[in-house]
């Protein structure tokens, strides 16, 4: 088997300027007003380097989400294998949930190309992380043999939890961040641990 080529480093600058432009843009007009001229100026380049990178915006928009996307699916998916055990069993969690902290930890780092997207209805970006952290809960729950043991319908389980921690990370997200990635995932812990009725103080009789 062949040894995989580098991509040269100047391609990465280009596409990485291009990004970046974008980005901005995106920021300032919907996606369906924007037009190529319109990253190829504020990237300081020509429409020609544009097309020597990206066939369209769509093309550039679907690279830049799944290079995303990709990165956070790796690093959930590699963290779920590593975790010994889930949070649980009632008690109040003193640390947060090495999962849990690894994506907040993702969003904070990728702060603005999150922000961004999320503010863009018409992409769907949301359903497409969703469907990222949903795969992520799976590979944990399969990798810690829990099917069967879940008190709940697996399906229904990882919608909600999914649903959840995306709802949750835009909010953040739409709120400035101001808590911390790792107070993110302490929050979401203690919930999981505790249910969300007795997170409240609701103690339910047996």
């Amino acid at each position: 088997m062949g040894n995989v080529k580098p991509i040269d480093r100047r391609i990465l600058r280009t596409r990485g300027m291009i990004g970046d432009a974008f980005l901005d843009v995106l920021a300032e007009r919907s996606f369906d007003s924007i037009s190529v001229l319109d990253v190829a100026e504020r990237a300081n380049i020509n429409r020609s380097t544009f097309y020597a990178h990206y066939r369209d915006k769509e093309e550039l928009l679907e690279s830049m989400i799944e290079d995303k996307l990709q990165l956070l699916t790796d690093s959930l998916k590699a963290e779920a294998l590593r975790a010994a055990s889930p949070v649980g069993g009632g008690a109040i969690p003193d640390e947060p949930d090495s999962f849990l902290v690894t994506l907040f930890q993702h969003i904070f780092e990728n702060g603005k190309f999150y922000r961004i997207l999320f503010s863009q209805e018409g992409l769907r970006f949301a359903e497409k992380l969703y469907d990222r952290v949903r795969e992520g809960l799976y590979t944990r729950i399969a990798g810690l043999h829990m099917e069967q043991k879940l008190l709940v319908q697996m399906d229904i389980l990882l919608d909600y939890s999914s649903s959840a921690i995306v709802g949750i990370a835009r909010k953040w997200l739409e709120n400035g961040m101001v808590y911390s990635a790792a107070y993110m995932a302490l929050q979401l812990s203690r919930i999981a641990a505790l249910g969300t009725d007795q997170a409240m103080g609701v103690h339910m009789e047996r």
